[in-house]
């Protein structure tokens, strides 16, 4: 059977393509590289989550080429700027995943 969960939708949440899905601790997260997102959703489809940090200090990106999460930090590979980013997933509160 299959089951289809609406996403919630708005401003922050729109984006062009699911590049790379991940499925970890009840939450869904979409990596738009093209428009350089991040978003989690969780299991009913509502947005916990919008990462959008776009420019060149720290924290930002230039754009994701891939990205992992854990228990405490989304990491961000923008193989563009070649470094690597790090995101408190609940240090800060607009990308707090349980907001």
């Amino acid at each position: 059977e299959v089951a289809y969960i609406p996403l919630e939708s708005n401003e922050r949440t729109l984006f062009m393509s699911a590049d790379k899905i991940l499925f970890i601790d009840g939450l869904m997260y979409i990596g738009d590289f093209t428009t350089g997102k991040i978003l989690a959703f969780d299991s009913e489809g509502k947005n916990r989550l919008v990462l959008n940090k776009h420019g060149r200090g720290p924290g930002e990106y230039i754009g994701i080429q891939s990205f992992t999460v854990d228990d405490s930090f989304i990491y961000v590979l923008d193989a563009y700027a070649l470094r690597r980013c790090f995101h408190l997933c609940n240090g800060f509160a607009s990308f707090r995943p349980g907001l």
